[in-house]
């Protein structure tokens, strides 16, 4: 992180910033927060569940991986899997209606993800369920 984002960030700033980065960070609504990077079941888990819903879902319903952003106020969150059946351009990266988010747990964030996350899910009025996979 450079100097720069030392300073507290809007929103706005935020993504700004990171859309000219290859690497994604989530938000806290002040300071960019790195992502962890994933184990080889971090990778597994998300991707059989884009398979199981990709071969099931109807347009214009769809899963999206993990890449994706969810914009929970002034916070940013990337869930290792997202369902949503409102249309999304092709050139977003984030998805505004979410109904399901797939998160898959690390032993380290794990608290955070089960009570903060959680919580900011559920506040989304679009999203109907949260799983959260150990």
């Amino acid at each position: 992180m450079t100097m720069a984002l030392r300073r507290s960030l809007s929103l706005a700033g935020f993504l700004d910033w990171e859309r000219q980065r290859e690497l994604k960070d989530a938000f806290e609504g002040i300071q960019p927060i790195a992502r962890n990077g994933g184990t080889v079941a971090h990778s597994v888990i998300p991707s059989n569940v884009f398979r199981a819903f990709d071969k099931r879902l109807v347009e214009p319903c769809r899963v999206y991986r993990g890449d994706l952003k969810l914009i929970l106020g002034r916070k940013v969150r990337y869930p290792d899997a997202i369902v949503s059946c409102a249309p999304v351009r092709s050139s977003e990266d984030f998805v505004p209606e979410p109904l399901i988010v797939f998160a898959v747990l690390s032993p380290s964030p794990r608290l955070i993800d089960e009570t903060v996350k959680a919580m900011e899910y559920t506040a989304m009025t679009s999203i109907q369920n949260d799983v959260m996979v150990k």
